[in-house]
């Protein structure tokens, strides 16, 4: 029996006193992801080769006595993501320090930069927005010195490989109106019946499983306030 066969047998039964609904669950849910477990630990990965780059970025910038550079943490998510992506780019093949500047520009072109003077965040203005061979040396530098530090991390981390069972373990997480957030899972034995939809709809129904006692307890508690009025 699913949810919704035991919510048609309560109405059936004419069962109307003060309960938690498949509709309340489902009204209570801000949000749904799903993902796998290989992707999670690639991604996680991937943030990890991003902020080390980041980091020996901003330590060459303070070494040319530029302190602009906030910590990883302290980054806005745009500064974050363009890091993200060049780190991508370069574990994807053997491109020269050339591609990551050629990456960044794209990016901010389409984002409505255009070349300035100066650094101007409110006119969209760059410095940096010329071709590669175009950069005063120093910032040339800071892509060879990306670059590098890509492949050396990336590399170090591919010495623990991801399983493909990972492939094969799927998640998924409910974010709750409040904030709260729970958590479902699918596992699949054998490798020739996995089926990503499957797997998110199951993973899903596990999660889903998970507000019905927190729902409920929280009835409870109202009607409990309730009757001491």
């Amino acid at each position: 029996m699913n949810d919704q066969t035991i919510e048609q047998e309560i109405q059936a039964k004419g069962l109307t006193a003060p309960r938690v609904t498949p509709a309340d669950i489902e009204a209570n849910i801000a949000a749904e992801y799903f993902f796998t477990a290989e992707r999670a630990v690639r991604g996680a990965t991937m943030e990890q080769v991003a902020k080390v780059a980041h980091e020996v970025n901003r330590a060459y910038c303070q070494s040319l006595d530029d302190h602009s550079q906030p910590a990883w943490e302290d980054a806005p998510e745009w500064q974050r993501s363009s890091a993200r992506m060049g780190a991508e780019l370069h574990t994807m093949g053997n491109f020269g320090p050339e591609a990551s500047h050629i990456s960044w520009m794209k990016q901010k072109l389409e984002e409505g930069w255009k070349y300035g003077p100066t650094k101007d965040p409110e006119k969209k203005e760059h410095p940096c927005i010329v071709p590669f061979s175009e950069l005063p040396r120093e910032q040339q530098a800071k892509d060879h010195i990306f670059r590098g530090v890509v492949h050396a991390v990336n590399d170090t981390f591919q010495g623990a490989p991801v399983l493909p069972a990972l492939g094969l373990l799927t998640f998924c997480v409910l974010v709750l109106k409040n904030g709260f957030t729970v958590t479902g899972e699918s596992a699949c034995a054998s490798p020739e019946n996995f089926d990503a939809e499957l797997g998110r709809k199951i993973a899903r129904q596990n999660a889903v499983q998970k507000i019905w006692p927190l729902m409920g307890y929280e009835l409870k508690q109202r009607l409990h306030n309730s009757e001491k009025l």
